[in-house]
């Protein structure tokens, strides 16, 4: 809730005030627009991973010459078991590549990011010798947890005329109480966004898409975490996004990369 901090930043943490009627419908909208999502937890004993070797069957995907970054495994079954969405496939597992040095607002950057749905078994593979050793992540299992996604303040254009401190206080309190902690893995609802939120647009603007905005689904948020080898620059984040037709089919390849840092 960089805004509110922003404004009034340095105060002492104390209990927030009563919410006014305008921070009550405030939140009631926010509360209407809950979505469904899944939390990755760092520890699990299925087959889904962030970073490590990936079981991947074919090629190492590359990028302009270079081979790029493993990120994550995600078994597909044990997604849909921990009440994942259903505009995913049901079975098999989803690999996850990516050059973060492409930050997605350019057309350029198309192809910087990878995901491979693979259903057949295949053995670890060991990262190509060209990859940089800062980028292999080191392995963490991870497991899924049913969880709400809440909208940010920006997406619900709230009118802030009107609105005095105590509101914002109110209402920063309510909305922290309903931001996960990081680190922020996800898959499904709303990003975490460390920068604009208007992501889906971007997506849009960058594929040329003739679809709608609402067709955008968030396929995976990968948050940084120094502990698990993973740094986005200054702790930011990578957000892999798919359109929910072509993830229906079974088609990522279109998936969009966007990578933001605080």
């Amino acid at each position: 809730m960089g805004l509110f901090k922003g404004l009034f930043g340095g105060r002492e943490k104390q209990p927030p005030p009563p919410p006014s009627d305008k921070v009550l419908a405030i939140q009631d909208e926010l509360r209407r627009r809950v979505r469904p999502c899944l939390r990755l937890r760092p520890e699990g004993e299925g087959v889904s991973r962030l970073g490590g070797e990936p079981e991947l069957t074919g090629e190492w995907p590359a990028w302009k010459g270079g081979s790029m970054a493993f990120v994550a495994q995600l078994d597909l079954a044990e997604m849909r078991a921990a009440g994942g969405p259903d505009w995913l496939p049901a079975t098999g597992r989803l690999l996850f590549f990516c050059e973060p040095g492409a930050w997605g607002d350019d057309p350029e950057d198309a192809g910087s990011a990878m995901v491979r749905h693979e259903t057949a078994p295949a053995e670890p593979r060991l990262p190509p010798l060209d990859l940089p050793r800062k980028a292999r992540i080191q392995a963490t299992p991870v497991s899924f947890e049913a969880g709400e996604s809440w909208p940010s303040e920006e997406r619900l254009e709230i009118d802030w005329d009107g609105m005095g401190k105590q509101d914002y206080i109110a209402l920063e309190a309510f909305v922290e109480a309903h931001t996960p902690e990081p680190p922020a893995h996800q898959v499904g609802g709303y990003p975490g966004a460390v920068q604009d939120d208007a992501m889906e647009a971007i997506c849009q603007e960058m594929t040329k898409s003739s679809g709608a905005l609402e067709d955008w689904r968030l396929l995976l948020q990968v948050d940084s975490a120094r502990d698990q080898g993973m740094q986005w620059f200054d702790t930011g984040r990578l957000y892999f996004w798919i359109r929910e037709q072509d993830a229906r089919a079974g088609d990522f390849s279109k998936v969009w990369l966007i990578v933001q840092s605080g």
